[in-house]
């Protein structure tokens, strides 16, 4: 949820879906959740949402092999001032959303691929072994 919803502002509307939006892309290229950890209270998990620096701010959190433009993205989205955030319009017009719009990268059918050979346990296409991921397809 959105530091100005957690923070008892009561806002909610399309700054605050940017925000989430923001939340899971990070979370998928972080791989984890990026405000989790074990000894968090829930009450500190949403004091860190709210008071705490979001999470591109926090170097530990920078990943390495994302690309600055998707890196910049992501720090946008997550701004605390709802005010400061982009539109849906300018998300998807950014140069990283731009990027991928040119050259998709198939995650579903990369995703479907590896779920079947998880099933056979050959494994073949798992992230790290340079194999790149198939086409997506129109049919999704």
């Amino acid at each position: 949820m959105a530091p100005e919803r957690l923070g008892g502002g009561g806002a909610s509307g399309y700054p605050s879906d940017i925000w989430s939006f923001g939340l899971l892309a990070f979370e998928g290229v972080l791989g984890a959740y990026p405000y989790h950890s074990e000894s968090r209270t829930h009450f500190e998990l949403v004091s860190a949402i709210v008071h705490g620096p979001p999470p591109p701010s926090r170097p530990e959190l920078k990943f390495r092999g994302v690309s600055p433009d998707l890196w910049a993205l992501l720090h946008v989205t997550l701004a605390k001032d709802p005010l400061e955030r982009p539109d849906a319009l300018r998300v998807l017009g950014s140069p990283a959303m731009q990027r991928l719009h040119r050259d998709p990268i198939g995650l579903a059918a990369w995703l479907r691929e590896l779920m079947g050979n998880s099933r056979s346990g050959s494994g073949s296409s798992a992230p790290g072994n340079n194999t790149p991921p198939p086409p997506i397809s129109p049919d999704l």
